[in-house]
Formats: structure tokens, C-alpha cells, sequence
């Protein structure tokens, strides 16, 4: 194996919060578990987990991938989990799944899903500095079989250092980016299979947005797996089990380039987002299973994804911090039909709009409206066309990086002028 090389990485996490950055790189994504379903408590029955942990790009019974099967009792806590990753990117749901490796190996298992070949695994992460039996903490497993010797791990050892093991007995371990204990991190994998300069790349991305890369090229990686079978928080059995916290996981089946990698690590930088641009309305859900009104931080799957004449209206509620109310913004969905609506800011109508099948609706909101605060906003759409329904992909409000003028600037500029300002996104 040729010597790891070593490098590190900025991102600020201030311009990363003013600039409007995509999501881009999820579109493709093969499995992306916000965990941030239930409201509080412990999971205790696999009917419950086939809900509460799944695969939230999409609602549908039938598509996306869900827990199978959960070991032990995980709980879920809003308690101390970050707004933003240490590498700057948002949390969705404002939740994560604990799991506690004293009680013996809990996490969960889907048992349809692995991936071959090249790939990526990206977590947000929080160990509680415990090595279980075994001499690792389990963080996922991927259709592995020791005795086959197929499939990986990515987990923890006990110099708190991450590693990727593989096959039978096969380690990598990342020289240098030892995680403490009880502090958060954005953790990623990627895993780049080519004939004898096999890459396996590791991304640590910890608090004030600093990302650590340590690369090895290895000649020894065989992407093949053992079974379809992922398993998250544990190896098999009563077995080299994690203790700590988990807010997200994500899994491509393709080795993300670096700049993808930071992209996801700080994505998304939506004030909120519902929905992941993947041509399907099927990630909120249908019109007639929920009411109007969406609160920032429920799970997606309580968002409608059709506006309707029976029930011709949208509300998403959310709050804002002091300095994020003085910003512009800009809304932005994606519909599946031309259809006109009007949208409106805490009851004010801002306009009348008509939409165009699967393209990108855009509206800036500047901050010259002056009716957003810190607490209770409420941005509505309503249908205003009968008989027919709108159902869109996504949709967002993002914060754009200008802010409003002192107050001596706006009284010299003019409210009229100030109105016909286009503000351009960085």
C-alpha cells in the first residue's frame, strides 16, 4: 500500500450561509435517511421502524428504501443536535437516532440494499467514545460476509480513529483524523475502485467548517458483496456495535469527486427545503393525507405534494434568526403542470403567478416587504385555478447574501427605488 497522502481543506461556514448552495449532488443519491422521523421516544417494533427510518427521497410504500428490522431500543433526540454540520451544511429535521451499545447492538438493518463497485457514505455523526466487542464501533455495514469475503464496513476503533474494513480482515484507517468523543462531525467515504490504484478516501469535516482529507491508494479493494443486506449502527449480531448519535446517512453507489464531496458536506444552506430535485412528487405526502399547514423540522412525509380544489392551499410556518430576517430571499419549486396560483407572506398576497411544467419557478422576496420576522412566518400557496390539481417535485426558501441597508442608506434611496432592485445570488 503506497503512504496515505494528507490534506486539508477551509470552508468558511459564514460565506457558506450567504451563499445559495445547491443540493445538486443528492439528486442521484442512492439512499439518503435524514433520521429525523419521530417526534421523541424509542422505536419498538419493526412495523414502526418500516416508518420511522426510511429512505425520505421518496413516501411511497413501494419505492426508496426503509428499515427492515431494528435491533435493540434506539431513541430519538432533538436534544443538542446542531442547526448546521460542523462542515456548515443544514440539518432538515433538527433530530437524530441515538443508539447505546450498552444495551447490545442496536441500530437497523434494510435487507435490499448494497451497493458494488464504487461508492460514497456520508454520515453526521456523534460518537460516545465506546468500542464494543470486537474492537470497533460499527458505524454501517455493506453486504459484508467475513467468511466470503465480501462486502465493507466504515467504523470506529479504539484510537477514535475512522477505518474502513473490507473483506476478510482488509483495513484502511485514516492516519490523523482521530474523532473525540461526544463532538459532532460530518464523516464521508468514498471508495474508488480501479484494478491496482483501488482509492479509498476519507472526509472529516469538524467544527468552524475545517474538512480533512486523507487519501490511500490500496491494491487489495473488491467492490463485491455478501448479500443485499445494509446494516446501520452494528456489524451482525451482538457485534461490534455503535454508541453515540447519527442525523444523517447518505449513499451514493458512484465515488463522488472532492468538490461533490465538500457540496454535500455543506448542503443544503436553504433557510428550509422539502423535497429533493429527483422528478417525483412521491417525497411529500398525497393531497388528501395531510392537512394544509407544514412546520418546519416535521418530517417530510407530512408535507403535501399537491395543491388541489378540494384542499387549494399550502402554509409552511417557520422562524428566523435576527440576521436572517434581514435578508432578501428567494422561493423556488418545481411544479409537474402549468397551473396558476398566488402566493402570499404572513396573509399579505405578493402575486399571481402561472407556472410551466417541470421547470424551476423562481421569486425573490427582498427584504423592502418588511413582513418577515423572527418567529411565526407563514409563506402560503393557493390554487387558483378550478377543477385541476398542482403537484410539484420540491420546494425552498433560500437566503440570498445581501442584506438590507442601515436605515440612514434606505432613507436616501427611496422606497420606489429600492422596489425595482434585482439582487443577484453569489
Amino acid at each position: 500500500m503506497n503512504p496515505m497522502r494528507h490534506a486539508i481543506l477551509a470552508v468558511v461556514i459564514g460565506a457558506a450561509l450567504a451563499a445559495c448552495a445547491t443540493a445538486g449532488v443528492y439528486d442521484d443519491v442512492t439512499a439518503w435517511w435524514h433520521l429525523d422521523w419521530a417526534d421523541s421516544g424509542a422505536i419498538t417494533t419493526s412495523a414502526q421502524a418500516s416508518n420511522e427510518i426510511r429512505d425520505q427521497r421518496r413516501w411511497g410504500d413501494n419505492v426508496g428504501y426503509k428499515a427492515t428490522g431494528v435491533n435493540g431500543t434506539p431513541e430519538w433526540t432533538n436534544v443538542g443536535v446542531p442547526e448546521l454540520g460542523p462542515a456548515g451544511g443544514r440539518t432538515l429535521g433538527g433530530r437524530a437516532l441515538v443508539l447505546d451499545d450498552s444495551v447490545g447492538s442496536e441500530g437497523f438493518e434494510v435487507n435490499n440494499l448494497s451497493v458494488t463497485n464504487d461508492a460514497t457514505l456520508l454520515t453526521r455523526i456523534k460518537w460516545d467514545g465506546s468500542i464494543a466487542h470486537g474492537g470497533a464501533a460499527t458505524v454501517y455495514s455493506n453486504g459484508f460476509g467475513w467468511s466470503a469475503d465480501k462486502g465493507w464496513m466504515l467504523r470506529i476503533v479504539g484510537t477514535g480513529q475512522p477505518q474502513f474494513y473490507h473483506g476478510k480482515g482488509r483495513t484502511i484507517t485514516a492516519s490523523g483524523l482521530t474523532l473525540t468523543p461526544d463532538t459532532w462531525y460530518d464523516l464521508a467515504v468514498v471508495l474508488d475502485e480501479n484494478d491496482a490504484n483501488d482509492t479509498i478516501t476519507f472526509y472529516r469535516g469538524s467544527a468552524g467548517g475545517v474538512v480533512e482529507i486523507a487519501e490511500n491508494i490500496v491494491d487489495s479493494f473488491n467492490g463485491e458483496v455478501n448479500s443485499t443486506t445494509t446494516r446501520v449502527g452494528y456489524e451482525g449480531g451482538n457485534y461490534k456495535y455503535f454508541g453515540g448519535q447519527l442525523e444523517n446517512i447518505a449513499l451514493w453507489d458512484r465515488a463522488l469527486s472532492a468538490n461533490e464531496v465538500l457540496e454535500a458536506l455543506t448542503a443544503p444552506q436553504a433557510i428550509w427545503e422539502v423535497g429533493i430535485d429527483n422528478g417525483t412528487s412521491d417525497d411529500m405526502a398525497g393531497e388528501w393525507l395531510t392537512d394544509a399547514d407544514y412546520y418546519l423540522g416535521d418530517p417530510w412525509g407530512q408535507m403535501r405534494r399537491a395543491v388541489t380544489a378540494s384542499a387549494d392551499e399550502i402554509r409552511v410556518h417557520f422562524d428566523l434568526t435576527a440576521e436572517q430576517a434581514e435578508h432578501s430571499f428567494l422561493f423556488s419549486f418545481e411544479p409537474f403542470y402549468s397551473r396558476t396560483f398566488d402566493i402570499s407572506l404572513n396573509d399579505v398576497l405578493i402575486g399571481s403567478y402561472t407556472s410551466t411544467a417541470n421547470s424551476v419557478f423562481e421569486l425573490e422576496l427582498p427584504w423592502t416587504l418588511h413582513l418577515m420576522g423572527e418567529t411565526d412566518n407563514v409563506l402560503e400557496l393557493r390554487y387558483t385555478e378550478g377543477s385541476q390539481w398542482m403537484s410539484y417535485d420540491w420546494q425552498k426558501l433560500e437566503m440570498l447574501d445581501d442584506q438590507a441597508p442601515e436605515p440612514a442608506t434606505l432613507s436616501l434611496l427611496g422606497f420606489g427605488a429600492l422596489a425595482l432592485v434585482r439582487r443577484r445570488r453569489r
